[in-house]
């Protein structure tokens, strides 16, 4: 089995993120239209925000970041893994560098970013009044994508995402 995605198949679900008009029941109607399986479409909905959020997090709190998520295995068990084992967040890893730099992608950069389970978790800490600086993020627990995908795949061909989650 490969996690990998076409970058036409990619690119039209930034397109999806990115627009803030689309949500929900929607949002997943409209993605269903990118990808015959139903876990890469919930990877191709789950992962960008979660990346360019964890981004936007490490650029605007001084706050140590996951390397890992989770994913829940046919038995409900937990299991941890490298975001590098992801294909799809190498892809947006990469994206997020460019929008970052590019003053007319940042809307879009937000609107896929404002997405994230990570940012809401730090918004809502923020909002409470909570100090997060010097604090530590956990990564995300998955829930649509099974442990199984990831149990297979050799993730060493991604080292050089490393450099993207480094501060």
């Amino acid at each position: 089995m490969t996690l990998a995605v076409d970058q036409n198949v990619f690119d039209a679900a930034i397109e999806l993120l990115a627009d803030p008009g689309l949500v929900d029941d929607a949002l997943e109607r409209r993605a269903s239209e990118l990808h015959d399986d139903p876990v890469t479409i919930r990877r191709l909905l789950d992962w960008p925000p979660e990346a360019l959020g964890l981004v936007l997090i490490g650029h605007k709190w001084s706050i140590t970041l996951p390397q890992t998520f989770f994913a829940k295995d046919g038995r409900d068990r937990p299991h941890e893994f490298p975001f590098a084992a992801e294909p799809i967040f190498a892809q947006c890893a990469e994206l997020a560098s460019k929008m970052l730099h590019d003053v007319h992608d940042r809307e879009r950069f937000t609107a896929i970013a404002s997405r994230s389970a990570m940012l809401d978790t730090i918004h809502n800490a923020v909002e409470a009044g909570s100090k997060i600086d010097g604090c530590i993020l956990s990564g995300p627990l998955l829930f649509g994508i099974p442990a199984e995908v990831y149990t297979s795949i050799n993730p060493s061909g991604f080292r050089w995402l490393a450099r993207f989650m480094r501060r």
